[in-house]
């Protein structure tokens, strides 16, 4: 059975670029597939890896990619505010700001590795008289192409994302996905067939869930990214009776819709104690059969229970610490002073070296926990009647013993990751190879940490004028997806001497310049662009 290859033509793009619209990404739409020169000789004659993204590797843009500021705040208007505005307005801190965590260039790198190698170890089989039948958008559908993994291949391997409840693992992989189509269709030369190809799912993992109702939950990722809003593929595979049946289902679609890799978040929710199908072995029989990268991210409660044996612990890959930059006092002292440029207290607050040690005493470090107490620090003091608290080390404790009690509870386990209850069924020698891997994160983990203490000013700048920059160049007719682009290419030559009219005038230039011989862009007027720039 020979192979089934098809030529396609590539695009070169500028360093950092994406070959998909903005607009189609944001809104989850399957995307026709753009090929670009990308890796490889062989990853370029590959269509399913030409058609992928290429890998971030400029650090301000990934660190602008992470970090979000609330695009309408002014402390000149927080004194005309009222109490419920200003209540409102703070808690948009827990759901919009966000800002760059020293693991995710190696959550990026990671993931964009394990989903290239999970292509490059399988190959597209294709026969116009093979009927396979499938369901799209809830239709009923005929595929004449699978893709298989070379069983005399080594089995993929992948990456584990491990850390602290609330250090951001969920967000940054959600971030991270946002640069990703989740679909994209190859169109088959000389044919109206289109090859679909899921480039990743997400599997939410249930509390107490066992394998069987994981299997479903991969069946209800499957509906979600081929737009089935009727379930389709988890009730087909609910039907099923028997876990190894199920398995062989799961390995089927894998094929079927060329399924990149498979995200298990919460991982140490599911029960791997049972049978041999119900612990990590099944997941890389999985990989074994489809040379498909398998991705788990979960707490620390995970170490113990997927490091069982050395077998399992080099299967896993990459292992992403993402709790190291909670001990960087350096770093989380950047993380204050990016979140203490919006507060709403009566006066402004400068954040001194007792202050600092509170929050970190308090918030262990954790960005969930450091933001959802400077939320409530906000809360208390807009509520408080008469004469208004001082803000300072002092009140952080307060606050942290009235309304995060349990905090103190979590901080012997929290300093003690590696401690013998999690690791109690781990093995000597696989105890010492998960020392070593996490050395191996922590020592990446702090490279990126010193480099974004170093462009700490330069990005906190970026992020604070991005969005009202955007916004007025958008209001008077622009497309938000290139002026984006626009501002990325100022961000790689340096705007840091630069004025916000002069980024505008910059952006503004680069949006009207000639595309394509004789054409120009649309473009409002020069009243409204001259309107956008004095903004």
């Amino acid at each position: 059975m020979k192979s089934y290859q098809w030529n396609f033509k590539t695009k070169k793009l500028r360093k950092s670029d994406n070959q998909y619209d903005r607009k189609l990404l944001d809104e989850d739409e399957p995307v026709e597939a753009i090929y670009i020169e990308n890796g490889t000789e062989s990853d370029i004659k590959n269509p399913f890896i030409a058609a992928l993204p290429p890998a971030k590797d400029d650090d301000a843009l990934l660190m602008l990619k992470y970090t979000k500021g609330l695009d309408d705040y002014d402390f000149q208007k927080v004194k005309d505010m009222t109490v419920h505005e200003k209540i409102m307005a703070v808690n948009e801190m827990r759901t919009k700001f966000r800002i760059c965590l020293s693991f995710q260039k190696q959550l990026e790198d990671a993931f964009h590795s394990s989903l290239v190698n999970s292509y490059r170890l399988r190959k597209l089989y294709r026969d116009t008289k093979a009927k396979i039948p499938a369901n799209i958008d809830n239709k009923d559908v005929i595929l004449h192409q699978k893709m298989f993994g070379d069983a005399g291949d080594s089995a993929n391997s992948s990456f584990a994302l491990l850390g602290y409840s609330g250090v951001g693992k969920s967000t940054s992989l959600k971030q991270l996905l946002m640069d990703y189509p989740q679909v994209i269709l190859h169109k088959v030369p000389g044919s109206e067939d289109v090859i679909p190809q899921i480039v990743y799912l997400v599997v939410n993992c249930l509390p107490n869930s066992n394998f069987n109702e994981m299997y479903v939950s991969i069946g209800k990722a499957i509906d979600r990214a081929l737009g089935n809003i009727q379930p389709y593929y988890e009730e087909v595979i609910r039907k099923i009776k028997g876990l190894s049946s199920k398995m062989n289902k799961v390995i089927e679609l894998i094929e079927t819709f060329n399924i990149g890799i498979i995200l298990l978040d919460e991982i140490q929710l599911i029960d791997f104690q049972h049978t041999k199908e119900n612990s990590f072995e099944g997941l890389m029989t999985i990989v074994n059969a489809t040379k498909i990268s398998i991705a788990v991210i979960g707490t620390e409660d995970a170490y113990s229970k997927m490091f069982i044996n050395l077998r399992n612990a080099r299967r896993v890959g990459t292992l992403i610490d993402a709790s190291t930059y909670t001990e960087n006092d350096s770093y989380f002292k950047n993380i204050v002073s990016f979140m203490m440029n919006y507060q709403w207290f009566d006066t402004w607050v400068d954040c001194d070296e007792d202050m600092f040690n509170a929050l970190k005493e308090c918030s262990y470090g954790i960005i969930d926990q450091l933001i959802s107490l400077y939320v409530m620090m906000h809360i208390y003091y807009f509520e408080k009647k008469g004469k208004k608290p001082k803000v300072n080390g002092d009140y952080v404790r307060m606050i942290s013993r009235k309304y995060f009690p349990y905090m103190k509870r979590l901080n012997k386990l929290l300093k003690e990751p590696m401690s013998d209850n999690q690791l109690k069924k781990a093995s000597e020698e696989t105890k010492e190879l998960l020392k070593k891997l996490l050395k191996e994160a922590e020592e990446k983990n702090n490279e990126t940490e010193i480099k974004q203490i170093e462009l700490s000013d330069l990005m906190l700048n970026i992020a604070k004028i991005k969005e009202p920059i955007i916004k007025d160049i958008e209001n008077v007719g622009f497309d938000r997806a290139e002026i984006e682009k626009c501002f990325e290419k100022l961000v790689r030559k340096g705007l840091e001497n630069m004025s916000n009219k002069e980024i505008k005038q910059a952006i503004i230039l680069e949006l009207t310049k000639p595309k394509g011989k004789g054409h120009r862009a649309n473009k409002p007027t020069q009243e409204e662009m001259l309107q956008a720039i004095t903004q």
